[in-house]
């Protein structure tokens, strides 16, 4: 998945698609090189300090920043950037992404995201990225979910996060449901993170990774959450995580994601 960035700047052009789809807004890429040396946690963490400073710099001049990034918990570091515990989490995925090291049996890191994200775990180096704050998980709204872990369910079932089930198949998301909760969250909070795991998607559009999982969100779903979502506050970044070019061979969804991305992008500026 560490690929899927690489291959949607570069090889799909996602920038320039965006620059022709938004009525010629400026559209800038910085890229952010992992670390060469260090254990993998300890990279993914001097990742996110570094997400955060590029995320707070697009901040402070009014640009929206918009992270595309090879797994989801790319979320430390575009919370860090936003630097506001008042900042709520409207995260869409195919799977809960709830588990901590003492609930996960596979080891998963990316499976932890939204679990940090919200103060459960890896609390000392999440500390580590410059402006994060966990966010309440009465201020987290997970959206699309469908493939949970016993114990992650079990977690996910005792916290205070909203879950809005990813349905069964194409268009078959309750968008009424979502419009609620997010507006709810709005009262509470000033500004929103987006994060699109792209496995949310249904699978019938291709294939994001290799733990794509059937009854997900159409492109017309996905753009219909971002309008909600900007209609009721301020978005302060949004990211888009997950696509796994070697699990899409023919490279069908590799299109997909980048009308994805400017289906929300575009949901959010206009």
């Amino acid at each position: 998945m560490g690929r899927g960035p690489l291959e949607l700047v570069n090889e799909r052009a996602v920038a320039d698609r965006l620059r022709d789809g938004l009525n010629d807004l400026d559209v800038d890429v910085v890229e952010i090189r992992e670390p060469p040396d260090g254990p993998e946690v300890g990279r993914i963490f001097a990742i996110n300090r570094d997400v955060s400073a590029c995320v707070r710099r697009a901040r402070g001049e009014n640009c929206l920043p918009v992270v595309v990034a090879g797994n989801c918990n790319v979320c430390l570091g575009a919370l860090g950037g936003v630097g506001s515990a008042r900042c709520g989490i409207v995260w869409l995925d195919a799977h809960g992404d709830f588990h901590t090291p003492d609930t996960t049996e596979s080891g998963f890191f990316d499976g932890m995201g939204l679990a940090i994200a919200t103060g459960a775990c890896w609390r000392g180096l999440a500390a580590s990225i410059p402006g994060f704050h966990p966010v309440a998980e009465s201020h987290t709204i997970l959206v699309g979910v469908r493939d949970t872990e016993p114990r992650e369910q079990d977690r996910l079932d005792q916290s205070a996060v909203t879950l809005i089930a990813g349905g069964s198949g194409r268009g078959r998301l309750a968008t009424e449901n979502v419009a609620v909760a997010v507006r709810r969250l709005a009262e509470q909070v000033d500004g929103i993170y987006l994060h699109v795991d792209l496995d949310v998607l249904d699978p019938s559009l291709g294939r994001a990774n290799q733990f794509a999982t059937p009854g997900g969100l159409d492109l017309a779903d996905l753009g219909a959450i971002a309008e909600i979502v900007a209609a009721a506050a301020p978005v302060a970044t949004v990211a888009f995580a997950s696509y796994n070019p070697a699990a899409d061979p023919a490279g069908a969804f590799g299109d997909v994601a980048v009308q994805a991305v400017v289906s929300v992008i575009n949901a959010i500026t206009s």
